[in-house]
C-alpha cells in the first residue's frame, strides 16, 4: 500500500509557513520510517482549508482516485479539511475503496464504520473552529467600533499597543506638523516614497500601494487624529483633523 504525505500551513506567507511545514514533515517522515510505510510522494501546501479549491490537495486526491496511492499520512485531520466538501470527499473515497487508510501521529483512525464516524466528527470540529473564530473576530471588531477604537491595522504614524490592545501615537519614529492644502494623494505618495508606511511596521523596501495608503490616511482623519506623523520628508505639511481637502 502506497502513502501520500500531506503537510499544510494555513497562511500563504512564505516566510511564516516554512517552520510549520518542516515540523510536520519531520514527524511524518519519522512515523513513516518507524512503521515502514511506502511513501510515493509528498504534497506541501500553504493555504487555508476553510474553503474548497486548494490546488495541491485536489491534485493529491485526483492521484489517489487514479490509483497512484491508496493512503494518506498527515499530522491531523484538520490538515486535510476544514470544510464540509473536502471532508466529505475524503469519507466518500473511503466508502468507495479508492482511499483505504489514513494515518496521523496525533489521531486514531481505522477504516471501519466507527472510524469513519469519528473522522467525520473531527472534520466537523475543525469546521466549527474556523466558523467560531470568524464570529469571534467580527464581534471584537464591532465592539471596537462601538467604543470608538480603530479596528484595523494602525494608520501611518501609529502603532499597536499590546497591553491596551489599542493604537497609539508612535513617538519614536514620528513628528507632527499641521497645515492646509495637502491632498491625501500627495501625502500617500510621500509616505510610500520614503518607505515608512509598510504593513507590519517593517522598514526598507517598497511602501504600501498608493490606494491603501490613501485609505489609511482617510481612516485616521475620520477618527479625529492627525492624518499622518512620519519621520521622513513629505511633499508639504501633513494635515490634522478636518483639514484634508478634496481631491
Amino acid at each position: 500500500m502506497k502513502f501520500f504525505i500531506y503537510a499544510r500551513k494555513s497562511t500563504e506567507d512564505e516566510a511564516r509557513q516554512v517552520l510549520s511545514i518542516d515540523a510536520q514533515l519531520d514527524e511524518l517522515r519519522m512515523l513513516a520510517s518507524k512503521e515502514r510505510l511506502d511513501v510515493a510522494h509528498e504534497y506541501l501546501e500553504a493555504q487555508t482549508a476553510k474553503e474548497p479549491g486548494r490546488p495541491v490537495f485536489n491534485k493529491m486526491m485526483q492521484a489517489i482516485e487514479k490509483g497512484n496511492a491508496q493512503a494518506i499520512l498527515a499530522w491531523h485531520p484538520d490538515r486535510l479539511a476544514r470544510n464540509s466538501i473536502d471532508g466529505g470527499r475524503i469519507i466518500y473515497d473511503l466508502d468507495t475503496g479508492k482511499l483505504t487508510a489514513l494515518k496521523f501521529p496525533t489521531f486514531w483512525f481505522e477504516n471501519t464504520p466507527q472510524g469513519k464516524f469519528i473522522l467525520q466528527v473531527a472534520f466537523g470540529q475543525s469546521k466549527y473552529y474556523v466558523d467560531n473564530l470568524s464570529e469571534n473576530i467580527k464581534r471584537g471588531i464591532r465592539k471596537k467600533l462601538r467604543d470608538g477604537i480603530y479596528p484595523n491595522m494602525p494608520p501611518p504614524g501609529y502603532v499597536n499597543d499590546a497591553r491596551s490592545r489599542m493604537i497609539v501615537f508612535d513617538d519614536q519614529r514620528a513628528r507632527f506638523s499641521g497645515g492646509r492644502g495637502v491632498t491625501v494623494r500627495r501625502q500617500a505618495g510621500g509616505l510610500s516614497a520614503c518607505g515608512h508606511a509598510q504593513a507590519g511596521g517593517r522598514s526598507g523596501g517598497h511602501g504600501l500601494p498608493l490606494a491603501r495608503l490613501e485609505d489609511r490616511l482617510r481612516a485616521a482623519e475620520a477618527l479625529g487624529e492627525g492624518a499622518s506623523r512620519v519621520a521622513c520628508p513629505v511633499p508639504g505639511p501633513v494635515v490634522g483633523r478636518g483639514r484634508i481637502p478634496p481631491e
